[in-house]
């Protein structure tokens, strides 16, 4: 019974110290990464952070080399069942506002957000303008 004690307590402890992921893009620019999950209330946005682009649902991606990605509606329907698309445009961080001008099925949109908080989780923006041609 002793040992049983002590492995069950030796695997306990081992599962507590294990490493857990580090989902952190670039621990110097927290906007850099992949972010989904998107909740609205009123113009402010506040997404989550994931390792990869969900293969059925919204998210965005900030690289380091200004391109950005977005993961949206293939097409003008938007009733199920709906296909999804990445479209790759660009960004830009300028004081606390990010620029982003991107392709999608229709033409091309430009956002300017005002970023409000970011962090190794969690990304909060308000939307200041959202354009499409």
């Amino acid at each position: 019974m002793k040992h049983m004690f002590t492995l069950l307590l030796l695997m306990l402890l081992a599962a507590a110290c294990r490493k857990s992921d580090n989902i952190v893009s670039d621990k110097n620019n927290y906007l850099l990464g992949c972010w989904v999950g998107p909740v609205y209330a009123d113009s402010l946005v506040t997404f989550t952070r994931a390792q990869t682009l969900p293969d059925d649902g919204y998210g965005i991606v900030f690289q380091s080399d200004q391109q950005f990605i977005e993961r949206k509606n293939a097409g003008w329907c938007g009733t199920p069942p709906i296909t999804y698309a990445n479209y790759t445009g660009n960004w830009t961080l300028t004081d606390s506002i990010v620029d982003i001008s991107v392709p999608y099925w229709g033409g091309s949109a430009d956002y300017r957000w005002k970023l409000l908080s970011v962090d190794a989780h969690t990304l909060r923006v308000y939307t200041i303008a959202a354009e499409y041609q």
